[in-house]
């Protein structure tokens, strides 16, 4: 879960370049770009066309995945109660549902690495060290996305109740969320029943008010 051609889909050609050398093994786990099948050829004629390329493409499907948290969220503004080991947490947003259910397997034991199994790295994001918000920010603004520009921090939780230390490391969880990630959340839910999580859409009051 550390921090992403299709969503989720892996390079289909191993590439040795420079111009990723300088990624985390996190950031590079899922690079969310399809790398065309002409880049043999034009390597060998344009080398320097090829890296262009390549950085057009990534910029462009991270837009292309933001558009598209965008739109399947726009309309729908379903709330949520959640239930973790008894504990009700009412109304929520579904950015928050996934903040919540994420820091409570978190807390029960599950891996940053086995969640981020079912969601993009782009979801996350981590520095070295067990830090408070401050240092996160210092730290963080230093990374690299995959396309080589810096992370809009404002997309994330970092509050102080937000991020979350593990083995060394600390994470901040994004705030854009759409309802196509629900399947991949019920299915990590799934996954770890002895984690008690469970979740359902609110009922308003006036909905309540009427059985």
């Amino acid at each position: 879960m550390h921090v992403n051609a299709g969503e989720d889909q892996m390079i289909d050609k191993a590439i040795n370049d420079s111009a990723f050398s300088t990624l985390s093994a996190g950031q590079t786990r899922k690079l969310s770009v399809r790398v065309v099948e002409q880049v043999g050829p034009n390597m060998k004629h344009h080398p320097g066309d090829v890296d262009c390329q390549i950085l057009i493409k990534i910029k462009n499907k991270v837009a292309e995945e933001r558009q598209s948290e965008a739109s399947s969220s726009r309309s729908d503004w379903t709330r949520y109660d959640l239930n973790v080991n008894g504990n009700v947490y009412r109304n929520l947003t579904k950015r928050k549902l996934f903040l919540l259910v994420i820091r409570a397997l978190i807390k029960h034991g599950v891996t940053p690495s086995a969640i981020g199994e079912f969601f993009p790295d782009s979801k996350f994001v981590s520095v070295s060290g067990d830090c408070d918000p401050s240092e996160f920010h210092k730290k963080a603004k230093k990374l690299r996305t995959p396309s080589g520009g810096s992370y809009d921090l404002n997309r994330y939780y970092t509050g102080a109740d937000e991020i979350f230390a593990v083995d060394g490391k600390t994470y901040a969880v994004s705030n854009q969320w759409s309802r196509k990630r629900l399947p991949a959340l019920n299915d990590i839910i799934t996954k770890y029943p002895e984690a008690k999580v469970s979740y359902a859409p609110s009922i308003s009051e006036s909905e309540e008010s009427r059985e």
